[in-house]
């Protein structure tokens, strides 16, 4: 699944829903993200989708 930044949550979400349904009776869930290429760094950096400060704080009241 790639949802760009919110591939995580989709996937937690479909996860859960699963579990709702009775698909199955327990999920793993994971997700990363990598930024391979300068040119996409930049370009993420160009329309301020990345953290000033290099730092992911995922849910936190001082993520940038």
């Amino acid at each position: 699944m790639d949802a760009a930044c919110s591939s995580g949550i989709y996937a937690i979400d479909d996860a859960m829903k699963a579990i709702h349904v009775g698909e199955c009776d327990a999920a793993v869930v994971g997700c990363t993200n990598l930024c391979l290429r300068p040119t996409t760094t930049l370009c993420f950096t160009k329309i301020g989708v990345l953290s000033p400060d290099g730092i992911s704080k995922c849910l936190d009241a001082s993520g940038s």
